[in-house]
């Protein structure tokens, strides 16, 4: 039976209302994030925020979450998210939320029942909810590793267990991001204006 993960307490949700477009940011935008951007507390983490008419990020099980990983240490192709940061304020994840929901289970080790997912639901998880995450770090854990041992492993390679030694060299692999939004939209002003 496939249990599905609930990491919606990971991102919070944000209205995504633009009142005023003068306030987009025209700054630099992250084109890739790190494993250290998804650690909490983290200020780009810290920033992200799902609009609200964004799914719940319940939709995948342990399996999924954990090739995520394995396919992210492993160097495989991972499809970019898209991110849109609205004025000095918040940074909206457009698509990709279950991706960067995954990572972050792994990197924080909250897989529906850590310091975030306690927060959310005011220490009151779901019991089943409980269950399926601890089967999920198990899992995660037994296949890939803790990624506490990947942290540790960075400053004593020589005791790391093999399946970490193996991928401790992607771990800085980035997630490349679509920040091309703004750039798309300020072509159609141009383009419109002729």
């Amino acid at each position: 039976m496939a249990r599905n993960l609930f990491l919606d307490a990971l991102i919070s949700r944000e209205d995504f209302d633009v009142q005023d477009e003068s306030q987009i940011s025209q700054g630099p935008h992250k084109t890739s994030l790190s494993y250290s951007d998804f650690k909490i507390p983290g200020f780009f983490f810290a920033s992200l925020r799902k609009p609200d008419f964004q799914r719940e990020t319940s939709e995948w099980d342990t399996e999924k979450v954990c090739d995520l990983i394995a396919s992210f240490l492993d160097g495989d192709l991972i499809p970019a998210v898209i991110l849109w940061k609205y004025a000095d304020s918040y940074t909206f994840v457009i698509d990709g939320a279950h991706r960067i929901s995954a990572l972050a289970a792994w990197v924080n080790d909250d897989y529906g029942d850590g310091k975030l997912s306690r927060k959310f639901f005011d220490n009151s998880i779901p019991e089943i909810q409980i269950d399926n995450a601890k089967k999920a770090r198990e899992l995660i854990n037994t296949e890939i590793g803790a990624f506490k041992h990947y942290e540790e492993s960075l400053f004593e390679p020589d005791l790391a267990e093999d399946k970490v030694k193996k991928r401790l060299k992607t771990l800085e692999r980035e997630l490349s991001i679509f920040s091309g939004l703004m750039e798309i939209r300020e072509k159609q002003k141009t383009l419109s204006s002729r």
